[in-house]
């Protein structure tokens, strides 16, 4: 049981991400380790994932823990956004409320923490993964 916080928080034991997944926090991907054992923790953190299009993998017991801070995640492991995502469709409705040109990036799949965006030459933006 514990977090860790990282470029995606990383949320161990089953109450916690229990409670991460009823209080509505967003969560990227879910661990489960194959042997764990099928009781009403279990059970609704399936479903509440299940509901939320939330991705479970299911892996070994020995894998699951090399993926551990803790050494002990009682066989649930969840990632956590840092930050919560904006939906492309709320994105384009902000840019035409504010009658402005845009620009936007679209990534995916990152694993580096720092990411820098040139713009038309004229500036540097960083941009957080974080």
């Amino acid at each position: 049981m514990g977090t860790k916080e990282t470029a995606l928080s990383q949320i161990e034991g089953k109450n916690p991400v229990l409670e991460a997944l009823r209080s509505g926090r967003a969560l990227n991907k879910i661990l489960i380790s194959k042997d764990i054992e099928r009781h009403s923790a279990i059970a609704e953190i399936l479903h509440l994932a299940k509901e939320r299009k939330i991705p479970v993998e299911w892996l070994s017991p020995e894998i699951l823990k090399t993926k551990s801070s803790t050494r002990s995640p009682q066989g649930v492991i969840a990632y956590a956004s840092a930050k919560e995502y904006v939906d492309v469709h709320d994105l384009l409705d902000i840019t035409r409320s504010k009658n402005e040109p845009a620009f936007y990036v679209m990534l995916d799949g990152l694993e580096t923490r720092i990411i820098l965006v040139r713009s038309s030459g004229r500036r540097t933006l960083p941009a957080s993964t974080e």
